[in-house]
């Protein structure tokens, strides 16, 4: 470059580049030089030795310096190229911007698709979160604050649908979070914070030892003893050979109705 065009366009400040100016640009001598245009920053106009111009973005972004090329000049002009170089940031940002805008019934789907739940397990994070959070689920989650999850979870009257939902909720936003790589403050945590969840009795149905004679009987009485309703002899079938075999129900059903050979005196259940 001839002393003249490098005070003109000093290659080291921003430069307001036009048509005019950057035909005015000589080569370099040897190597090559970068100018940075005032009006979009991360466009950048590189100058070879061979007299080639060459526009470029650069922008670091997540901690990598991305430089992708736009084109070259002449055949992309000025204003051309710096609507290219702000498309280009607005597509390299998108990603970034759908992460930290997302809402949380997005986040929900998201999360449903990505990880292998069983459909029972599902069908109950969509049920409780439509029913139960359904004014917090078309917000962003970065809106949702402890003080917006506090008044939801008070006003279900339902104790364990309460729980179900922001449970729901709570694996939603860890789920977002670890996924994306991105500091979000889970708003359930207000519910530990301040010892809001519902404290529920555990179920206490279970037969104990001393309880199994009456138990046993009572089936024998009341179900296989009444002649002619096949259904409730089939039910007691059913019940003590849950009790004989240690299977869980849908295991029992899994095996289906089918007799076994005369012969067979063994067969499998797939334990789930």
């Amino acid at each position: 470059m001839t002393e003249n065009a490098a005070n003109q366009f000093p290659h080291s400040s921003s430069v307001a580049l036009s048509e005019s100016r950057v035909s005015k640009i000589a080569a370099p001598s040897e190597g090559r030089i970068e100018y940075t245009d005032s009006r979009v920053p991360e466009l950048r106009l590189r100058v070879t030795a061979r007299g080639a111009k060459t526009w470029r973005l650069q922008k670091r972004f997540r901690g990598k310096l991305l430089r992708p090329t736009i084109g070259s000049w002449p055949d992309i002009s000025v204003e051309v190229a710096r609507d290219l170089a702000r498309q280009k940031l607005l597509d390299i940002q998108a990603p970034e911007v759908r992460r930290r805008r997302a809402t949380l019934r997005e986040a929900r789907d998201e999360m449903l698709s990505a990880r292998d739940y069983k459909p029972k397990t599902a069908a109950g994070y969509i049920y409780d979160t439509d029913k139960y959070c359904a004014e917090l689920l078309d917000r962003q989650m970065r809106e949702i604050t402890r003080q917006d999850v506090l008044d939801t979870f008070k006003s279900i009257t339902a104790q364990s649908r309460a729980n179900s939902a922001f449970r729901a909720v709570r694996a939603i936003y860890n789920f977002w979070a670890a996924v994306h790589d991105i500091d979000l403050k889970n708003p359930v945590k207000v519910l530990s914070d301040t010892r809001a969840w519902h404290r529920q009795r555990r179920r206490q149905t279970v037969v104990h030892a001393h309880q199994l004679p009456v138990w046993w009987q009572t089936i024998e009485e009341q179900l296989t003893g009444r002649l002619g309703d096949p259904r409730a002899q089939a039910a007691g079938r059913y019940l003590r050979l849950l009790l004989l075999t240690g299977l869980r129900p849908e295991e029992l059903a899994a095996l289906g109705t089918k007799p076994l050979p005369a012969r067979t005196t063994t067969t499998k259940a797939r334990c789930v």
